[in-house]
């Protein structure tokens, strides 16, 4: 009985059932009319061409694999340029990196150091209990951990206020090679009379021109009013990471 093998286009023989007295050699050639070998042409021809076509899958696979790679390589692919126009894109600005207003941005380094996050403060004590005097005068040195920085703000407080004159600071700096001093400062700190801080007081003017500070420098905080009887009297000096300022 002939079963039809029809992806092969083949024709098979079960030889108990239909050539049990011939051998299923004479059989196939009688029953089907061509040479055994015919059959076996076309299995050769058919295992021939499923080896191509798997090699030629193997071949285009690894081929769009490949060029899905490059494609994927070339997209995420990044010139100094595009890098730099991303940045200029999404760049925060000092402010909203002090205000912490966008959750959207990038933070670069310039963004950074303008910010409230690239400022130190330092605070100068002029006197504790006993009234401040003209006498009163005290110093800081600029440690390297904040070498180049420049000074943003300078204000000052007191435990007990003047009540005979407002008080006057003045911050000035020398060099680590030379006791020479010079203001930083073009309009001084004030606290105003019987007031506590500096922050209802006319504010000061930094000067343009002396407000960097460099690893040895020495800032001096003194008194020009004698602001009697002011106790803990202090001077507070904040210093931003801007060099590109100085």
């Amino acid at each position: 009985m002939p079963i039809l093998t029809n992806k092969l286009g083949l024709t098979s023989y079960n030889t108990v059932t239909d050539a049990s007295s011939v051998s299923f050699y004479t059989f196939f050639n009688q029953s089907s009319g061509s040479a055994t070998t015919q059959n076996l042409g076309i299995l050769d021809r058919y295992a021939t061409d499923t080896s191509a076509c798997i090699a030629r899958g193997f071949t285009e696979t690894s081929a769009c694999i490949a060029r899905g790679f490059a494609e994927t390589s070339a997209s995420m692919s990044f010139s100094a340029s595009r890098i730099n126009t991303l940045s200029a894109s999404y760049a925060g600005t000092a402010q909203q990196v002090s205000s912490g207003s966008s959750i959207a941005i990038l933070v670069s380094a310039s963004s950074l150091a303008d910010s409230v996050y690239g400022e130190r403060t330092v605070c100068i004590q002029l006197n504790t209990s006993a009234s401040l005097t003209v006498a009163n005068i005290n110093y800081v040195r600029i440690p390297s951990s904040i070498n180049g920085w420049i000074l943003v703000d300078a204000q000052a407080s007191c435990l007990s206020p003047s009540t005979s004159g407002s008080i006057t600071l003045m911050a000035s700096r020398c060099t680590a090679s030379a006791v020479v001093f010079t203001n930083m400062l073009s309009t001084p700190i004030v606290i105003d009379v019987n007031e506590y801080d500096s922050s209802t007081a006319s504010q000061h003017v930094i000067s343009t021109t002396a407000s960097s500070v460099f690893t040895g420098y020495k800032i001096k905080i003194s008194n020009s009013d004698s602001g009697s009887p002011a106790t803990y009297v202090q001077a507070s000096l904040t210093f931003r990471n801007s060099k590109k300022l100085g």
